[in-house]
């Protein structure tokens, strides 16, 4: 009887640790696909120097988990401008699902939207009420 209750054991701890490990893999994965988006995102954004800020505009990037974007990013009009949206929009969506799938927490304040665009050593720079990033 105690060796059935030490092979029950055994294999519950065996089957939790399985379960975690898959679990942690799986997280890693859909991390690694999230940074695969926002690095597509961001190269096609590269592939404009900024001249001109009013060729211009900015869009919220990124989901917190209890609402609103993370950040904002501008984008140059020569780009595809609605299928950048679309990928910005479908970043969002699986950042929130992400949020959700492993119960990620943030702060729940809300992130500033930028007042206009300057352009920078041919990379456009989002302003800011009181000062620039």
């Amino acid at each position: 009887m105690k060796n059935a209750l030490y092979i029950f054991l055994f294999l519950v701890i065996g089957i939790t640790s399985c379960e975690k490990n898959t679990m942690g893999d799986r997280r890693d994965q859909d991390e690694q696909k999230l940074s695969e988006m926002l690095k597509e995102i961001k190269d096609i954004v590269d592939t404009v120097p900024c001249t001109d800020p009013s060729e211009w505009s900015f869009i919220g990037i990124g989901s917190k988990s209890c609402g609103g974007v993370k950040d904002y990013i501008a984008y140059p009009h020569a780009i595809d401008t609605a299928a950048f949206k679309e990928l910005v929009k479908e970043y969002n969506e699986a950042e929130a699902e992400f949020n959700i799938k492993y119960k990620i927490t943030s702060d729940c304040m809300v992130v500033e939207a930028p007042i206009g665009i300057i352009c920078q050593d041919g990379k456009a720079v989002l302003v800011y009420e009181n000062k620039s990033r």
